[in-house]
């Protein structure tokens, strides 16, 4: 048995691996990725991650418009601190918005959250929600852990000590670190960002990772998968799609060739010349359609293939799809308009926000809240919550909620407050009105007291 099989056999069985002495291994992992193994010592490359971004991300303009639309949709959710009063609560809250939510359980999250936690102030706390660093906002440095996260299946947030818990934060490139392995299995014991050959400890940095199958031998599973890596032959095809088409354009020349059938009357240079200059004269859009006859035996050999007629374009919408599928979107947001069974835009913006963009929130929430541990003194527990419940996307249309709201008993007051205007005092627009003719409920029973109107209404 190799040495690999036997590391590998050796993780599956959580047993402490062998280590080889005074000598240094080194082999693929996926890719371009490597595995080294020096004095027992395990480390990590990347995974040939650089490489999927610069020849997807940065070279695919339907890819990067889908990550940026993740991307974008997620910085407009806001972050905010606060204490835990009611852990159950918190769980019944982290549920309700958490994967498979929907409108009606975002909005049933925004009761239990006033159950579950409470305002309040940490200065230190506060400060990393506005300025993380010298260098960066907390918008920018969302910006970065977000969009890595969906590039590479990795987050290395970096959270360095000062006068406080916690000071500063940095998002470090996946792409520029590596993960050392301990003596025992799934254990990190420390990593490294190659720029500087600067060694941090787990303490140092809050690592979270996309699920990564075993399948290269021990420690694979200690990376995240990227959703490139996933996608690779996709994108690569429809890469080559693009290249194919651009091509035919710069190297299209003549369209075809016209040659005489007729052996016995050869053409001089001087009738080919005249020959190509009545043909240009009936070329164009204004001769489309029009018939040609000629009395010559003749016949036309087409150079090349449209993009059309190579299937390039329709290849290229198949390839847009199946990118927003892994990434839980649907392609008609990215004007496929024959693709999705949904009813209309709209719909297909709310399953957005709740399939894509919500989770990559949560994710990145989750890994705050790993960072503030050190601020969770004297019994009480801090929460960084981004709110999610204001997105746009997921507000009702107006008109359908005001003719909901009349068909039926209602309060004015109520209707008010759905059209963000302010509670009126008059005691009238908190009774229950009838749909009917608009009448106060009172007014159909004469033996209850009447409410007293201010003669305003």
């Amino acid at each position: 048995m190799s040495l690999f099989s036997s590391l590998s056999l050796a993780a599956s069985k959580a047993a402490k691996p062998p280590k080889p002495t005074n000598r240094e291994i080194t082999r693929d992992v996926l890719g371009d990725g490597k595995i080294k193994i020096l004095n027992g010592q395990v480390t990590l490359y990347g995974d040939g991650t650089e490489t999927l971004i610069r020849n997807s991300y940065m070279a695919n303009a339907d890819l990067y418009a889908i990550v940026r639309y993740i991307v974008n949709k997620a910085l407009r959710a806001k972050y905010f601190n606060y204490k835990v009063v009611d852990e159950k609560a918190l769980a019944d809250y982290r549920m309700l918005k958490g994967p498979g939510s929907n409108e009606a359980s975002l909005k049933e999250a925004r009761k239990v959250r006033t159950k579950a936690l409470v305002n309040t102030v940490n200065p230190g706390i506060d400060a990393l929600l506005t300025k993380p660093n010298p260098s960066q906002s907390f918008k920018v440095l969302t910006e970065a852990a977000v969009a890595y996260k969906l590039l590479t299946g990795e987050r290395f947030l970096q959270r360095i000590e000062g006068l406080s818990p916690v000071t500063r934060l940095f998002i470090l490139p996946p792409t520029q670190m590596e993960v050392k392995t301990g003596d025992k299995y799934l254990e990190i014991e420390s990593y490294l960002y190659r720029p500087t050959q600067s060694e941090l400890t787990p303490q140092e940095i809050i690592f979270s990772k996309m699920f990564h199958p075993a399948m290269g031998g021990y420690g694979d599973e200690l990376r995240g998968l990227s959703p490139l890596r996933v996608m690779a032959l996709q994108i690569q095809k429809s890469n080559e799609g693009i290249l194919s088409g651009l091509r035919q354009y710069q190297n299209a020349g003549p369209p075809g060739l016209l040659s005489l059938t007729d052996d016995e009357v050869p053409l001089s240079p001087e009738q080919s010349e005249q020959y190509e200059a009545r043909l240009a004269r009936r070329n164009g859009s204004n001769n489309r359609g029009r018939i040609n006859i000629t009395g010559m035996h003749a016949e036309w050999v087409a150079l090349g293939l449209s993009p059309v007629d190579l299937d390039i374009l329709q290849s290229g919408v198949f390839d847009l799809r199946a990118m927003c599928r892994a990434y839980g979107l649907d392609s008609k947001l990215f004007n496929d308009n024959a693709a999705s069974t949904m009813n209309n835009q709209t719909d297909a913006g709310k399953a957005a926000i709740v399939n894509a963009v919500i989770p990559a929130v949560e994710d990145w929430g989750d890994d705050l809240n790993t960072m503030i541990e050190p601020f969770n003194v004297k019994g009480e527990r801090n929460y960084i919550d981004a709110d999610v419940t204001h997105f746009p996307e997921l507000a009702d249309d107006l008109d359908k909620v005001m003719d909901r709201m009349i068909k039926g008993p209602f309060k004015p007051n109520q209707i008010l407050e759905a059209m963000h205007y302010e509670a009126d005092p008059n005691p009238l627009m908190d009774e229950v009105w009838m749909p009917n003719d608009k009448t106060p409920l009172s007014q159909f029973s004469p033996d209850a007291p009447p409410v007293k109107n201010d003669n305003t209404y």
